[in-house]
């Protein structure tokens, strides 16, 4: 599942079955709506959950670095898998427009520069909001000259990119796509 649209708000939830009633393990609630808004904007939202298990694998997707694109009425797009959950009726037409949810959130990415980067790339800025990390900038690789690229995050593998982004994640800063140290990226791929 994927949604593209603005961030109303997120919060940090108290434990919950999900996640076995932990007191240190809990989700994120999310709020997408479909244009620039806050809290008072939820009526008719979708929930979106960051998972204990997903987060452990971006650490930047923080209540923090959410609410702050909220705030800036960022755009953002949002993967996930499709979930019912039947647990608040209640809520419909106050804090939520469906009993669906993107649960767990796999993806967010934020609209920046005229194309999607992902959270991971981005940092909270001393000003407040999300910019580019040097792994979301074009970069040229000094190992192979006028080879230019912009690297989509540097947790992505081989697999993952062009020949162009291996070297800019490179370049950004992720050697492990250099596996035999010769200095070039995925060599299935660039060495030829």
């Amino acid at each position: 599942m994927v949604a593209e649209g603005y961030l109303a708000l997120a919060r940090e939830e108290g434990p919950e079955s999900p996640n076995c009633h932990s007191s240190t393990q809990h989700d994120f609630h999310v709020w997408v709506i479909d244009h620039p808004g806050g809290s008072a904007d939820r009526a008719g939202s979708v929930i979106a959950e960051v998972t204990p298990r997903i987060h452990v694998n971006h650490p930047g997707w923080t209540v923090n670095a959410l609410n702050t694109l909220a705030q800036d009425g960022t755009k953002v797009r949002i993967s996930g898998w499709l979930m019912l959950d039947q647990e608040h009726p209640e809520q419909l037409g106050q804090t939520r427009g469906t009993l669906w949810e993107i649960h767990p959130i796999l993806h967010v990415e934020l609209w920046q520069n005229n194309g999607w980067v992902p959270l991971d790339s981005g940092v909270n800025s001393a000003g407040g909001g999300v910019s580019p990390s040097p792994a979301t900038r074009s970069t040229k690789s000094t190992k192979k000259p006028g080879v230019a690229g912009s690297c989509p995050g540097l947790n992505y593998r081989c697999a993952q990119l062009t020949c162009e982004q291996a070297y800019a994640c490179m370049a950004a800063g992720n050697q492990n796509l250099d596996g035999n140290h010769d200095g070039i990226p995925c060599n299935s791929k660039c060495a030829k």
